[in-house]
């Protein structure tokens, strides 16, 4: 991809909690001394805050593998960050977050779940090792049930 950064917490997401993602980014960025890139088709501009938008699938996939972490709303967003095993953070829609909730309870990663100011989500480990075993273990099945319904 043309897009190249380092040391930078990605922001991806919409709707009304836009304005929190970027709240948590900024308090990270300060505390890792990263930038924040902001992945948003928007009009509305943040300080200390670059938008990209217009990229190709490679370069969203390509930001969220090479961040320093990942503030997100989207499913999408929680999911890739859980494949690259990014130290991230999920700010459920309200009343939209289901889809990821449930993918965290999965991989046992409810506690990266923000849950407002207080949030101590992002102090704790996680243990990349046993939900990778997880994920490993779902790939499984999937292609498990893809093949019998295949040669039914």
């Amino acid at each position: 991809p043309n897009i190249r950064y380092e040391n930078y917490i990605f922001v991806y997401g919409f709707g009304s909690e836009e304005k929190t993602m970027i709240a948590v980014a900024k308090e990270y960025a300060q505390k890792y001394g990263a930038k924040i890139i902001m992945l948003k088709d928007t009009l509305h501009k943040y300080d200390d805050v670059t938008v990209v938008n217009g990229i190709r699938p490679e370069e969203f996939i390509w930001l969220i593998n090479h961040a320093r972490m990942v503030i997100t709303n989207s499913f999408h967003g929680t999911s890739f960050s859980v494949i690259f095993n990014k130290e991230f953070l999920s700010i459920p829609n309200i009343g939209k977050g289901s889809r990821i909730r449930e993918l965290l309870e999965k991989f046992g990663l409810t506690t990266r779940l923000y849950c407002g100011e207080n949030s101590s989500a992002i102090q704790n480990e996680v243990d990349w090792n046993t939900v990778n075993e997880k994920i490993l273990t779902e790939v499984r099945a999937s292609y498990e049930f893809l093949d019998k319904i295949i040669s039914e």
